[in-house]
């Protein structure tokens, strides 16, 4: 899987990617930090512990995204 699918994965399966979806919003809150506010119900289904380790997840995944993207900015300068 790759690692776009990954971060992907972690957010509830309700949830629609669309501009200005208020799922999307939520979220993003959701998985963000657990301070943030949520407005759908939906979410609230989940447990404190459920929710942490989302987040967690959610974390891990785009700090492994990001370093994926930043080595390949770094190897496309060195081939220039």
């Amino acid at each position: 899987m790759f690692v776009f699918q990954r971060v992907i994965s972690v957010f509830p399966e309700f949830v629609v990617f669309e501009n200005d979806s208020i799922d999307y919003v939520d979220a993003i809150n959701f998985l963000q930090n657990m301070r943030f506010p949520i407005k759908d119900e939906r979410f609230l289904k989940y447990s404190k512990e459920e929710r942490l380790q989302m987040s967690k997840e959610y974390h891990n995944y785009l700090d492994e995204f990001s370093y994926m993207v930043s080595a390949s900015k770094v190897q496309r300068y060195r081939l220039n």
